[in-house]
């Protein structure tokens, strides 16, 4: 009799439960072996596949609920057809984040909502299976600014060469591996890939996107294995390290398999459906070349935290050179338009972008368009030992002449020693009201002070400086 999809691991795991209860009873013992309340947890391994190093989470003893055992038995697009082994070693993830981790669940479920509607999309769109959408759980719990400790980035963590592959672009302004849209093209895109290079056998294209798809082939042909569970059993007879598979990687598929069975279920398990409650709908605006990006959030009726939650690629405080846009929500699209209309809301619209080259230093860069070094360094968030060839940074749209420049400098010694003569009286003012325009730094230029002093003073740092006309300011 053919049993229905997803069904043949759970009709052997429960002949395997009958058998452990025959011994039991035949051996006449009343001390207790296995929980018939959880027939998964506690059976013995089947020894039909090899022992391979891989460190469980402890299990933690507790049987399972009757609404954990409905999640738990639920299949989905890779979960379906596991052995009794797999399936135990499944539920020891289950149990680790259902019971161990709930608060961990519970934030990656207030990150996903925002992102899932559009992961959801491309998924369906590309023909893609739909539980890939819980892969960044594993990956990174839905943040878009992680980075792990090998240089992967973003919500489905990217490593450089393979962002660069997927088309990928990174500078010193922005890196859209932080971006939640861009990133999730490339993933879907990577998907495809690993699909038709592995043939469809999803358990080993999912391996090969934590591992490479390098990595999983080599290991395939040294081993003479055709899927990943047999794969990661005879990992021990590969001699090669370079081909030998981590304990992440063996451990990466099966917590996966357990997020998934989590995340489909998550309202009988007690947890806030990510459907709950609705996201606002996004769309972009076209950025002019240095933009004051807090500024932005705020006509978009944004906080800074979430702005960056959807423009998480910009690296810095202001807009790139260049044509880029950010996402606001859909209804302050208007307002948002009109903002950037305003003059005032980029001092540096018209300024250009230039390559730094091999002989510049921040002190040339800035005498040669006839700005301070300040100045230079504010609007591209640089300090001078970053003005390093090939970087990419804003300038006045044009080069100061040779006789103009003499006349600037000129004007400059006036005003140093104009401002020498003020100096006692600017130090007496105890603090600056904000206005519109104003940032840290002109303040800053205008009481004669280092824009380090006026951030120390006010409890302030770079990423929290975001003023608005009628702000005070302290000065001392």
């Amino acid at each position: 009799m053919a049993l229905p999809q997803g069904m043949s691991g759970f009709f052997r795991s429960c002949c395997l439960l009958v058998a452990v209860l025959a011994v039991v009873m035949a051996a006449g013992c009343g001390k207790r072996i296995a929980d018939v309340s959880e027939p998964f947890a506690t059976a013995p391994s089947d020894r039909s596949e090899l022992e391979c190093p891989v460190a469980l989470p402890e299990d933690d003893g507790l049987p399972l609920s009757e609404a954990e055992k409905t999640a738990f038995l639920s299949t989905g697009d890779f979960d379906a057809d596991l052995s009794p082994e797999q399936t135990r070693e499944v539920l020891r993830y289950f149990k680790h984040y259902v019971h161990q981790e709930r608060g961990t669940v519970r934030e990656s479920i207030e990150r996903a909502r925002l992102y899932m509607p559009y992961i959801r999309h491309i998924l369906e769109e590309r023909k893609l299976p739909g539980d890939l959408a819980y892969l960044p759980f594993v990956e990174s719990n839905y943040r878009v600014m992680a980075r792990s400790r090998s240089g992967a980035l973003g919500m489905w963590q990217f490593m450089p060469s393979t962002a660069s592959y997927y088309g990928m672009k990174r500078n010193a302004w922005m890196d859209e591996r932080r971006d939640p849209y861009i990133a999730t093209r490339a993933a879907a895109t990577y998907f495809e890939r690993l699909r038709d290079f592995f043939d469809e056998d999803w358990h080993l294209a999912i391996s090969a996107y934590n591992a490479g798809e390098g990595k999983i082939q080599r290991g395939l042909d040294a081993t003479g294995a055709d899927s990943f569970f047999e794969l990661r059993a005879r990992d021990g007879v590969i001699s090669d390290p370079k081909l030998k598979m981590t304990r992440e990687n063996m451990q990466y598929l099966p917590r996966f398999l357990a997020v998934c069975k989590i995340m489909r279920n998550l309202d009988i398990l007690g947890f806030e459906p990510l459907e709950a409650r609705p996201v606002p709908a996004m769309t972009t605006v076209a950025l002019k070349p240095g933009t004051h990006l807090p500024s932005l959030a705020r006509a978009a009726g944004m906080d800074w935290k979430t702005f960056l939650q959807y423009n998480a690629l910009f690296l810095r405080n202001y807009s790139p050179p260049g044509k880029y846009k950010a996402y606001v929500p859909l209804g302050s699209q208007g307002r948002s338009m009109a903002w950037m209309k305003n003059s005032k809301s980029s001092q540096y619209a018209n300024w250009r972008a230039y390559t730094v080259q091999s002989r510049d230093t921040a002190y040339r860069i800035a005498k040669r368009h006839g700005i301070t070094v300040a100045e230079l360094q504010n609007i591209n968030q640089l300090d001078s030992a970053s003005f390093r060839p090939g970087v990419s940074i804003l300038v006045p749209p044009k080069v100061v002449k040779a006789d103009r420049r003499k006349s600037q400098i000129a004007s400059a010694g006036k005003a140093g020693r104009q401002n020498k003569r003020s100096s006692a009286r600017v130090a007496k003012a105890q603090t600056h009201c904000v206005k519109p325009g104003d940032t840290i730094w002109s303040i800053a230029r205008q009481y004669n002070l280092s824009p380090k002093q006026v951030l120390a003073v006010n409890g302030m740092t770079t990423n929290t400086a975001h003023l608005r006309p009628g702000d005070v300011v302290r000065l001392n």
